[in-house]
């Protein structure tokens, strides 16, 4: 059975505001993401192809026929239930959700060379990672995004994007600039402006980062609320 179009007020029924559909319930609440059935479960369509989410007993070939016929090169999400039906067809990788324990207090950073602001469209990207730099880019033009400060250069980055209640954090330093607190101070920057604005916070890792899941721990991430199967093309 191929994918049929399912009405936004479908899916923002099935799609439930929470820990891990956030990113699903993004794409969906926007006017220009994609919600397709297959079988009994919803494949979710990032209106700039940036992400793709299945949700439930969704059908592996549907979810293959997607992929080979718009050509995304980009990761697929999926919850318990679709990883299962999945995971013969792709190597997933197991990420955790995490949340605050308890309520947050600011912490202003103590490192002198760093300062944290908005980024702008002044700011230069040029020296970063392709990669990073056509996802700060992207962020820019559309989110609040975060900058760690150095010597007048950005090099370190969080935003946040989310639902009615929950935003889900990202972050990302220049690896010359790691394991000096910047991330850490940019990050928990990002959390305060997520809490100052009535959001909770949500704090995604794959399992096997270790400093992603030091870092929630750190800043005070340690209730872990749900899980997600995440797959990116080599």
């Amino acid at each position: 059975m191929a994918l049929e179009p399912v009405s936004r007020e479908e899916a923002l029924r099935r799609v439930p505001d929470g820990p891990t559909t956030i990113e699903a319930r993004a794409i969906a609440l926007s006017p220009r993401g994609r919600v397709l059935r297959s079988d009994e479960g919803l494949v979710i369509v990032h209106p700039d192809h940036r992400l793709v989410c299945a949700l439930g007993a969704v059908r592996a070939d549907d979810v293959d026929a997607l992929f080979d016929r718009e050509q995304f090169e980009c990761e697929l999400v999926a919850d318990r239930t679709a990883y299962e039906r999945l995971k013969d067809t792709r190597d997933f990788e197991r990420a955790l959700l995490h949340r605050l324990g308890q309520a947050w207090h600011s912490r202003p950073h103590t490192i002198a060379e760093l300062s944290i602001r908005p980024l702008t469209l002044d700011d230069r990207l040029d020296a970063l990672p392709e990669e990073l730099r056509e996802e700060i880019i992207y962020a820019r033009e559309h989110f609040h995004v975060l900058a760690g400060v150095v010597d007048g250069r950005p090099v370190s980055f969080a935003y946040d994007e989310g639902t009615e209640t929950l935003s889900d954090l990202s972050i990302d330093t220049l690896e010359s600039h790691r394991n000096r607190g910047i991330g850490t101070a940019v990050a928990a920057a990002a959390v305060g402006h997520v809490v100052a604005r009535g959001m909770t916070p949500v704090w995604g890792a794959l399992a096997s980062n270790a400093a992603s899941l030091r870092l929630a721990a750190k800043l005070g991430f340690d209730q872990i609320v749900g899980e997600l199967f995440v797959w990116e093309e080599e």
